[in-house]
């Protein structure tokens, strides 16, 4: 929903910032947001549950954006969001209490931003998405909130060893294991997009002991279809033990390199795959983490089924193989803003150093109501 400055920004800031009030009754400002949920069975083995949770794939979240004309084709905006979720699924686990310290409500600053964009193409500056953020997760097959290569709605169930014994604690976690190798999130930078180059966008960025560099092709096709990529690259310097890179443990220099591609025919049909790399700069004798994915699909009206499939090797020790197989449908009625979806899915981790990892089990249905 559209608010005119001066029943918003203006009224907002007029009380505390009166010498800004003229600036802002030229920002034209939109609040929105969406409520994310989610019930999910899964069963890991040794103990099974049912948990009412936070779909973390696009978690419920608020925000507010906005942008100024400063004339000669140039604009000044913001964006504003924070994420506020109550049993998030990436914590979540099999015998979580549904209370705050285990998956309750948190709340993350997910973008503090600020932008100038015009024909020199757009320079962001704060909290934000680094520019390979999202070279992963190329993905059209609409149903991205069900699935993806991330499959964030998974993330806070832990392995089981045979005996009942937890694998690892957070190591053992599905998300711990099947990482998508994908850029480093949002995160304090100075960041860069050039203007399109015909299908084409170059990002790169740069923030305390890191950097990245991205590149994106979308392009539709004749009768409808389209098809798009990216490629991104990631150099994280960190080297105080204490600290740490999105994606990566404490103390961990590395550079990766990831890609991802999807393809929408006119008559629906949908093809997305991806691969990506890690080298770990600083740990002779680790085996680099590799990841690959690959879904098919098929769209009908607001109907989208699709099938996957992933597998993330030696990502937090050599020879430790995690997999992934899942089907997905969502019903989007996106005139509305809301997504109906359901899946069905099964994980295995592998590791011959140890005994045996029970596989995780699940099936899930869940909503999305954008406003």
């Amino acid at each position: 929903m559209k608010f005119p400055a001066k029943t918003l920004i203006a009224l907002a800031v007029a009380g505390a910032v009166a010498p800004g009030a003229a600036l802002a009754a030229k920002v034209e400002a939109r609040l929105g947001g969406q409520i994310s949920q989610m019930i999910s069975y899964a069963d890991n083995g040794v103990d099974d549950d049912v948990l009412v949770v936070d779909n973390n794939n696009s978690g419920t979240r608020v925000r507010l954006r906005g942008a100024t004309d400063l004339g000669n084709g140039m604009k000044a905006g913001i964006n504003w969001e924070t994420d506020w979720q109550n049993n998030d699924s990436a914590i979540m686990d099999i015998g979580d209490a549904d209370a705050q310290g285990a998956g309750g409500t948190g709340v993350e600053n997910r973008l503090r931003d600020l932008f100038f964009e015009g024909a020199f193409g757009k320079l962001s500056m704060g909290r934000g998405n680094g520019a390979a953020n999202g070279t992963e997760e190329i993905d059209y097959s609409g149903t991205w909130i069900a699935s993806n290569s991330g499959d964030f709605h998974l993330g806070g169930l832990a392995f089981r060893q045979k005996d009942g014994t937890e694998f690892g604690n957070v190591v053992g976690t599905y998300g711990r294991n099947l990482s998508n190798l994908d850029g480093l999130s949002r995160n304090n930078r100075v960041r860069y997009d050039t203007p399109a180059l015909g299908p084409a966008v170059l990002s790169a960025d740069f923030g305390q002991e890191k950097w990245e560099l991205a590149a994106r092709l979308s392009q539709k096709l004749a009768g409808g279809g389209k098809i798009g990529g990216a490629l991104g690259y990631v150099d994280c310097g960190i080297k105080n033990e204490d600290a740490r890179c999105s994606g990566g443990g404490a103390g961990q220099e590395f550079d990766q390199v990831g890609l991802s591609a999807s393809f929408l025919s006119a008559a629906g049909f949908n093809i997305t795959g991806a691969y990506g790399k890690r080298n770990f700069d600083n740990q002779p004798g680790r085996e680099d983490p590799k990841y690959w994915y690959i879904k098919a699909g098929f769209i009908s009206g607001p109907h989208h089924v699709s099938a996957a499939y992933k597998d993330t090797d030696h990502y937090t020790a050599n020879n430790r193989e995690g997999k992934k197989y899942g089907i997905e449908y969502v019903h989007n009625m996106k005139d509305h803003g809301v997504e109906i979806y359901a899946g069905l899915w099964k994980a295995e981790l592998d590791d011959n150093t140890i005994g045996k990892i029970e596989d995780l089990n699940g099936l899930f249905v869940g909503s999305r109501v954008k406003f």
